[in-house]
């Protein structure tokens, strides 16, 4: 099983690295076995990928996280967790480099520019084990919204894949069109190879689409710990609501990234650490910088996210125009008053209509995927 075999390589890394045993080479994930029931567990390891699992899968199976888990056990036992502890290992690095027996002078120099430069680095050093962890956090969460858009971004693949053909048939009914035109005389050769050479490009158009599709699953299953040859069940792309996207408070989201921002929270943790004045200084002013940063960014974010809300209306309203378009093309057919030709151009309109909408609708979910990502702590802090 895919998701059995993760859990053996996070057993097998932490016999490696001399933080696990035997008894857990089969069992032991990011998260321990008794961190989630055996429900959750069956869940996850299943064959199926669903857009609110995610963050979990994220969490248990990115090969990534999985080694950040580790790095950061290491660091810790190298490093200590105290700010402290830190510059103490720089100093003791120091130590032993002026104490490294050389028999050439150059050697001598270098290792005392090291130790120098090496309790410089403790003397201003503001990371301890939380500063540290941050951002192994702040990076899992940003695979997390990669993760999300790459969810969102396989399905744009397969609506552009469907649009394609749409086009695809639109062009073929020219063509048909233009071959009976010169067939009676109301249309030239130059118009007919024109018409058959657009529909030779649309077919081109549509296999490069459908390869799409296949890069685009691939690029997201992986993330997950399956193969890209693995054929996972990928479940359906949630829908943000436009009276969602009407009831954000801003302000509020803006206070709440603030809050939770990585960097914000990381210059905080330094700004605590910090002994010298000096320090102190820089680490107040970037914290300032980093607050109009953020108002910056999820303020763009929320711009974009209307952008594609006010797009998903605009869609929609075209789809209704052409539903009544579609009914009314119906009834001349049926009535013999329109040709099997019309007809299915009018089908077509209303297909591509209809991908629209999907379109819109995908790109509103990428859209709020930044901006809630922005406000969970992702925001760029400059």
């Amino acid at each position: 099983m895919k998701r059995m075999k993760y859990r053996i390589f996070a057993g097998a890394m932490a016999l490696v690295l001399g933080t696990g045993s035997l008894g857990s080479l089969c069992s032991e994930a990011s998260t321990p076995p008794f961190g989630r029931t055996e429900e959750e567990w069956a869940k996850l390891e299943d064959d199926n990928l669903e857009y609110d699992e995610i963050a979990d899968l994220i969490h248990e199976y990115n090969p990534t996280v999985i080694g950040n888990n580790y790095d950061y056990d290491e660091w810790v036992d190298e490093n200590g967790t105290t700010a402290s502890d830190v510059a103490a290992e720089y100093r003791l690095q120091a130590g032993r480099l002026e104490s490294t027996d050389s028999d050439s002078i150059l050697t001598d120099v270098a290792n005392r520019i090291s130790a120098n430069n090496l309790r410089s680095q403790a003397d201003n050093n503001t990371d301890d084990s939380v500063t540290t962890l941050l951002g192994y956090q702040e990076q899992e969460a940003q695979l997390v919204m990669e993760a999300k858009t790459a969810f969102a971004t396989y399905y744009l693949r397969k609506a552009q894949y469907e649009s394609a053909q749409v086009q695809l048939e639109t062009l073929k009914n020219t063509l048909t069109q233009t071959e009976m035109e010169v067939a009676a005389g109301t249309a030239t050769n130059m118009e007919l190879l024109t018409a058959q050479k657009n529909v030779q490009d649309q077919e081109a158009t549509v296999k490069t689409a459908e390869n799409s599709i296949e890069t685009a699953r691939q690029s997201l299953i992986i993330m997950f710990g399956w193969s890209s040859v693995d054929q996972p069940t990928i479940g359906a792309a949630p829908e943000v609501s436009v009276s969602a996207v009407d009831s954000i408070d801003l302000q509020a989201d803006i206070d709440t990234a603030l809050t939770n921002n990585y960097t914000i929270k990381t210059n905080q943790r330094k700004l605590y650490n910090a002994e010298y004045a000096d320090n102190q200084e820089q680490l107040e002013k970037d914290l300032a910088a980093n607050d109009t940063a953020v108002r910056a960014s999820v303020s763009s974010a929320y711009k974009s996210l209307n952008n594609a809300r006010m797009s998903l209306t605009t869609a929609e309203t075209a789809l209704a125009t052409e539903q009544s378009s579609a009914a009314i093309a119906q009834a001349e057919y049926s009535a013999g008053l329109s040709t099997a030709l019309e007809y299915s151009n009018s089908q077509l309109s209303l297909k591509s209509a209809e991908i629209a909408v999907e379109t819109a609708k995908l790109n509103l979910l990428t859209a709020y995927i930044t901006y809630s990502s922005y406000v969970d702590g992702l925001a760029d802090a400059g």
